[in-house]
């Protein structure tokens, strides 16, 4: 017992350490995870009475729902959290799933497996995820339990919030991690399921995203489910009407879970050593095809020199033949959906705003997030050429830009026209439309380089997987250059502006944001080819 604790204490500080220095390398993946777990506090804890807090945030949150108890008035406390509860497990199955099921086993790890028994190393697999688990999620969790046991003057409720948290990450991981191995078994062994889990990624992405932004009717339907019982373990004994019964199973559920996720992902793993299906076969393009590459490469040519116009064209060729890449648009979408409809919700003359950013998020979304392991065997080759960067660095762009700045400007305009917007709003939104479509691909380049792992460049020759933080990253900057534009709409409903001088802030100032951004992240992309070698 003593040499398998020992064993697992081991693996699970290596782990720790590649995380530190992973978060080393990516400062901006940690600034990103930083940003959401802060925002995910403020909004679990809510308002506290500290002077001043209330200008950074003012909504109730565990703190008021505390009071109200104390004052006699927590009727509908017991609902919310456990409501909650389920949340905070959605979002532990969802970062454990995507965690393990992106994470590829290296030689260190088979030597790891084969060198400790087979309980020790799933005990510190599941260890490990419930210490990413816990410093994402479970911080937010007991945060919440120790507001509103501060706000309920109740000290022994911090402790069962504790306990409670504890428990509900501890099970969600044990739940979620064999399910992750099968996931990760089925996209290894099964060809067809391989070429599409983009799109099951994109549909996962959605519904996640779905329940965070919908939170009533997330907490509507979550709160029925026995995920819920963790809220009764939390808040046995606080007068809120939390069942006995389902705290006992909800704290006796945990170490059954455990056993069964260390069981299940002994037995995956034993199917999961065969060796990975072939890859498909390269099909040919159709004659259209082929003729709309080349009318697009001459029109780069018009503005850009031939060898620039001929990475472009490689681009749209890879894009064809391997059109994965056109799933992190619907990633970005699903995600991100309910936020767009909560703008439009809000403020409904904001429609055309918020569907051309999203296109123009679409557009960049694609290869020009990772040149590096799209470029693949070919990059040596093509940044020893001459200009070889700069050709790099704008035959991308104008390979996404072209038809990004027509898509992007024509969903602007076609959707100012379908809610009847005058004139002077339909010339705005096409023109917002067109400056987004051509700056998301700039944008893409510097955050796919910026944010891309070192070893990105690889042997591959088809398109590349960008990183989940230059996903992130890039939508963020996009969105905020296409605020503007959206500020001017909520502008003309309050009254504050006219139609005319609206529309005119909304394009000068995108135009500006756009021109700036833009050329920050072509220099900087540049720069970070530049710093290179192949």
């Amino acid at each position: 017992m003593e040499t398998m604790v020992r064993q697992v204490g081991h693996v699970v500080r290596v782990r720790a350490l590649r995380g530190v220095r992973r978060a080393r390398d990516r400062p901006m993946v940690s600034v990103l995870y930083l940003a959401a777990v802060s925002f995910a506090l403020l909004a679990v804890v809510g308002r506290l009475p500290v002077s001043g807090y209330e200008a950074v945030w003012s909504d109730p949150g565990a703190y008021a729902a505390g009071v109200a108890v104390a004052d006699g008035r927590g009727a509908g406390a017991l609902g919310t959290a456990r409501g909650l509860s389920g949340l905070l497990a959605v979002a532990t199955c969802y970062g454990v799933l995507v965690r393990t099921a992106q994470r590829e086993d290296d030689e260190r790890t088979d030597h790891r497996r084969l060198a400790l028994s087979p309980t020790a190393f799933f005990t510190a697999e599941l260890l490990d995820q419930l210490a990413f688990a816990g410093r994402l999620v479970g911080v937010v969790g007991v945060a919440g339990g120790v507001a509103f046991a501060a706000g309920a003057a109740s000290p022994t409720t911090a402790v069962t919030a504790l306990v409670a948290v504890t428990a509900l990450v501890a099970t969600a991981v044990a739940v979620t991690f064999p399910v992750a191995l099968g996931v990760r078994l089925a996209f290894r062994h099964y060809p067809r399921v391989r070429r599409h889990r983009l799109l099951f990624g994109a549909l996962l992405v959605s519904v996640v995203g779905f329940a965070f932004v919908r939170t009533r009717s997330s907490f509507a339907l979550l709160s029925g489910l026995p995920v819920g019982w963790y809220a009764d373990l939390a808040l046995v004994g606080a007068g809120v009407g939390a069942s006995d019964g389902r705290a006992v199973a909800a704290l006796l559920g945990t170490p059954v879970a455990w056993w069964l996720g260390v069981a299940t992902a002994r037995r995956i793993t034993d199917y999961q050593r065969a060796d990975a299906g072939k890859a498909g076969e390269t099909r040919g393009d159709p004659a259209i095809v082929t003729r709309l590459r080349v009318a697009g490469g001459r029109l780069v040519a018009r503005v850009a020199s031939r060898p620039t116009a001929a990475v472009a064209r490689v681009v749209w060729l890879r894009l064809w033949r391997e059109p994965r890449a056109l799933l992190f648009s619907g990633i970005v979408v699903g995600a991100t959906a309910g936020v767009g409809l909560v703008v439009v919700e809000t403020f409904p003359t904001a429609l055309p705003a918020v569907v051309a950013t999203y296109v123009a998020v679409a557009t960049g979304a694609g290869v020009t997030l990772d040149p590096l392991g799209t470029e693949g065997a070919a990059l040596p080759l093509t940044l020893t050429a001459p200009h070889g960067r700069e050709r790099v660095v704008t035959g991308y762009a104008l390979s996404a830009a072209i038809p990004g700045t027509a898509l992007s400007a024509a969903a602007g305009l076609g959707t100012a026209l379908s809610i009847g917007a005058a004139p002077a709003a339909c010339v705005g939104a096409a023109l917002v439309g067109s400056i987004l479509g051509a700056t998301a691909p700039v944008v893409s380049l510097a955050a796919g380089l910026r944010l891309s792992p070192t070893d990105a460049a690889t042997g591959s020759r088809g398109v590349g997987l960008p990183p989940l933080g230059a996903l992130s990253a890039f939508s963020v900057v996009v969105a905020l250059i296409g605020m503007p534009a959206i500020a001017a709409t909520a502008a003309i409903e309050t009254g504050s502006m006219s139609l005319s001088t609206a529309m005119t802030v909304a394009v000068a100032a995108t135009a500006l944001l756009g021109l700036g951004v833009g050329w920050y992240a072509f220099r900087d992309a540049v720069g970070r080819l530049d710093r290179y070698e192949p």
